[in-house]
């Protein structure tokens, strides 16, 4: 927590773009100034650099915050350019992060209520409520004495992190005992800190009881970015409802607003709340599930990262855990090796779990009622997740998945699955897909006795029943992960796509029941012969059959051998490898004359 006279430093972005306009209102901050200019003053400040080009939009925005607060002696704006400042960048005191949107009213608001008074001592009731008049929340002690041990515990706590609720610490000898409220100064609704004992009054638990509850009951702001930003604390309800063309909501929204705020009010700490204009952000209905009926609501869980490695799981990986090298080609990568994956930090509907309460007697069919025996359900775990399903296609050489089927397939135990994990918008997906659908093809041949014999790439001589039966236990699929939900005990881990995952089939002869499935990862593989390789090494033991499809290793040899001379002349490595090599010939030349005219050992034997 800082004070007045320490630094509120808050990394705004990470990417500028080159040629940024300046401003008198922006402060520049370099290695030599930054430790003794940022500690004068609560610091807004802007780290970028100049190769990006994230921040054109935002520079104008960050420029027009600063001339706006120029003339606020408590508070300045600044940015440190991180090429020509690398000891700066990354540092501060009491860092902040800026979580809100990158316009010039969102960064004022930010800064205004980000820069709060850290605590403030009052004595009478009349100074408390001109002090938080106008104010968001209000966290709000009162105690005896200035010497409460309580209240020393509290000023203690403000060290912990920052929050949009001012502090204030009302002094009064007639009072029973100290006490301790989260005051919603709009809404005049206030939240009891409920440890009675004071002597279990700590610097954490006050701490949590600020971070929790100054929030609003229910957020009506850009619906994207809260929900980011809610589902770290739980599970998070939406309401989408119409508004008005001039913004005011419809008298249908406006009816639900009192009974979803009870709910939200019953439910505080245990799961977040917030209502959508459907006609801005009706298009986030279809990630969570819901139909277009309005007024339509729905529940979305995050998923744990470590999902599929619990004690419940079905699903088990086993290769690469805890390697820090993520293989490209013909290997296998762990969750682990992903999980900083910077797409993992976006919104990515695949790894959340849906509860739709679904609408089917608009406009009438939602009610408080209905809203708080559904999240009573969820919390209890007696309401069935909502599965998003695309519709699948079974037939054809590749099997389409969806949230539906997923599970039937994939969890066969005596299938092997390989899956195909891609987005509809995913342009290397769609570059990769004839490769994947050349090998689903060929299997298929064999599969339905369409095969001739004659190809190099499937097996010469025949097909024998065992070979078949392999054939036909290896099941090529795929799914859209944008459009259907994958298992809650399921956490897609990676971070790029298409991504390649085969689920192993059990051996036979082991218990088929009470075991996950092996879940192997595979590399991009740009090549045909060598996806065909890691097939049969990894299926290797699991049949009596052999392997439908032939590997010519000669054409690996050759790829590989191509792969490394195009590698070699793109760094540059290929001719300098040259290059030594004449330049070192006079000098082995040389040596070897030297060595020759060396007198000869007469001892020593000619071989």
């Amino acid at each position: 927590m800082f004070t007045i006279a320490v630094s509120l430093l808050a990394i705004a972005a990470l990417y500028a773009a080159e040629g940024l306009q300046g401003s008198y209102a922006v402060l520049n901050f370099t290695d030599a100034d930054f430790k003794d200019r940022i500690v004068q003053k609560p610091t807004l400040c802007l780290f970028y650099v100049n190769w990006c080009g994230y921040c054109k939009a935002l520079m104008p925005q960050y420029i027009k915050a600063a001339e706006s607060l120029v003339n606020d002696p408590t508070v300045a704006l600044a940015r440190v350019e991180c090429d020509s400042n690398h000891n700066t960048c990354g540092q501060g005191q009491n860092q902040t992060a800026y979580n809100s949107a990158r316009t010039e009213d969102a960064i004022v608001k930010w800064v205004k209520e980000n820069t709060l008074p850290t605590f403030t001592l009052v004595k009478t009731e009349e100074e408390l409520d001109k002090l938080i008049t106008g104010r968001k929340f209000a966290l709000i002690g009162r105690f005896t004495s200035e010497e409460s041990p309580a209240l020393k515990v509290l000023k203690d706590s403000f060290d912990l992190g920052q929050t949009q609720a001012i502090r204030v610490a009302l002094i009064d000898p007639n009072l029973a005992r100290p006490s301790l409220v989260l005051k919603h100064i709009k809404d005049n609704f206030i939240e009891k800190f409920e440890e009675e004992d004071i002597t279990k009054w700590t610097k954490e638990a006050i701490s949590k009881f600020e971070q929790v509850h100054a929030t609003n009951i229910i957020e009506d702001e850009n619906p994207v970015e809260t929900r980011v930003r809610l589902e770290k604390k739980g599970p998070v309800a939406f309401l989408f409802c119409d508004y008005a063309a001039d913004g005011a909501k419809t008298n249908t929204c406006d009816e639900l607003i009192k009974p979803l705020k009870d709910v939200a009010i019953k439910y505080r700490g245990k799961a977040s709340f917030v209502i959508v204009d459907n006609k801005k952000f009706g298009v986030m209905k279809k990630s969570l599930g819901l139909p277009d009926a309005i007024p339509s609501f729905a529940v979305e869980v995050q998923k744990e990262k470590d999902a599929s490695s619990g004690s419940t799981s079905r699903f088990k990986f086993v290769n690469g855990v805890g390697e820090d090298s993520v293989p490209t080609d013909g290997t296998s990568a762990s969750p682990a090796q992903h999980a900083k994956a910077d797409a993992l930090k976006s919104y990515t509907p695949y790894n959340r779990i849906h509860y739709a309460l679904q609408n089917t007697e608009a406009p009438n069919a939602i009610t408080g009622d209905k809203i708080s025996t559904f999240i009573d359900g969820i919390l209890n775990g007696k309401i069935k997740t909502s599965i998003r399903a695309e519709k699948a296609d079974l037939e054809g050489p590749i099997v389409h998945l969806d949230g539906s089927n997923f599970e039937s397939v994939v969890l066969d135990p005596t299938k092997n699955v390989l899956v195909r994990f891609l987005v509809s918008s995913c342009v290397a997906c769609a570059k990769k897909q004839p490769l994947f659908t050349r090998i689903a093809k060929d299997l298929d041949e064999i599969k339905s006795d369409k095969y001739s014999g004659d190809s190099s790439n499937k097996l010469n001589g025949g097909v024998t029943p065992q070979v078949k039966d392999t054939a036909n236990k290896l099941v090529i699929a795929e799914i859209d992960v944008q459009d259907n939900d994958l298992p809650s005990d399921f956490f897609f881990p990676f971070d790029e796509f298409p991504t390649q995952l085969l689920f192993k089939a059990r051996k036979e002869g082991d218990a088929l029941k009470g075991k996950n499935k092996e879940v192997i990862r595979l590399g991009q593989f740009d090549s045909y012969e060598k996806m065909k390789r890691f097939l049969k090494d990894e299926l290797a033991g699991l049949y009596e059959g052999e392997f439908p499809l032939v590997v010519n290793s000669k054409v690996i040899e050759d790829e590989d051998e191509i792969e490394f001379i195009e590698q070699s002349m793109k760094d540059g490595s290929f001719y300098n490898k040259r290059k030594q090599v004449k330049k070192d010939a006079p000098k082995k030349e040389e040596a070897i004359k030297k060595d020759d005219a060396k007198p000869k050992n007469p001892n020593e034997k000619e071989l």
